[in-house]
């Protein structure tokens, strides 16, 4: 399914997951934000119906999901990680539709810092050109060699979630056409920062920004045999530009959800649900 709409009473909200990520993993906030809001999401893969690319392209798709979906009334928007990104340039480009925004732990529009470092060990593992080769050779791949080449495994999180849930996940891991959407995205991503950058704050937009445990983080990658150095190095930089982006709105909030990974949704949804109520009700003064 390429979107889902839960059509359910209340005012629209809006989720757009990370790279590589679907909303399913998004079931428990889902579950009780519908008692109170209409969500909608969508995967960008399967909607690709624009001749536009990366974060103006997800704007676009949004918009016209909106429209199809006879939805008229501004928009509540939560963006995790590259999400995040294309929340922000939603709110640029349709600043009527979105009433109010909640990044999670988001992609900055400073983004190019974070390949400013030096971190020979980690850039081995997760620079954006390992990522690209690996997205541009999976997108090639049948779904059978796919499965094969990546064999998905759910995190400890994720198999907490209804078996249902859970094949949706599998399955969304092995679509060729997700890594080509994939690809895209981060071929662009850089540009499409320096663009939103370039186009400065949004205004008194009400916005809260949630940020990762930076402790947690550093912690986790000591465990898996990462040198502390450079984990604190890379860490330190996400926190203050995660900090940068309070300055988004002039009618914002921030907070570091501690015991969060950069799936705050899925470690401490709560934070989540709290943040969107708090933004919904500012949006309503």
């Amino acid at each position: 399914m390429s979107h889902f709409d839960t059509k359910t009473p209340g005012r629209p909200l809006v989720i757009l997951p990370g790279l590589g990520c679907t909303y399913h993993e998004w079931y428990p906030v889902i579950e009780s934000l519908k008692q109170t809001f209409r969500v909608i999401s969508f995967h960008r893969h399967e909607l690709m119906n624009t001749t536009q690319t990366g974060t103006v392209a997800v704007a676009l798709q949004l918009q016209e999901l909106l429209k199809t979906l006879d939805v008229t009334e501004p928009v509540l928007l939560v963006g995790h990680s590259y999400g995040g990104l294309c929340a922000q340039q939603m709110a640029h480009d349709y600043p009527e539709t979105v009433r109010g925004l909640v990044l999670v732990d988001s992609t900055s529009v400073r983004l190019r810092q974070l390949d400013s470092l030096t971190l020979p060990v980690l850039d081995e593992l997760s620079t954006d050109q390992v990522w690209l080769d690996k997205c541009r050779s999976y997108a090639e791949m049948t779904r059978h060699a796919l499965c094969e080449a990546i064999r998905p495994e759910l995190t400890h999180e994720q198999r907490q979630l209804p078996v249902s849930v859970q094949r949706e996940l599998l399955d969304f891991q092995t679509d060729p056409l997700l890594y080509g959407e994939m690809a895209t995205a981060i071929e662009q991503w850089q540009n499409d920062a320096v663009t939103l950058e370039r186009r400065g704050r949004l205004a008194d937009l009400p916005l809260i920004v949630l940020g990762r445990d930076k402790e947690l983080a550093v912690n986790s990658g000591i465990e898996e045999g990462l040198p502390e150095a450079e984990l604190r190095l890379l860490e330190d930089t996400w926190k203050r530009l995660i900090c940068e982006q309070a300055d988004l709105s002039t009618q914002s909030e921030l907070l570091f959800v501690e015991q969060a990974s950069h799936a705050i949704h899925l470690d401490r949804p709560n934070a989540v649900l709290d943040a969107v109520r708090r933004i919904d009700e500012r949006a309503n003064d």
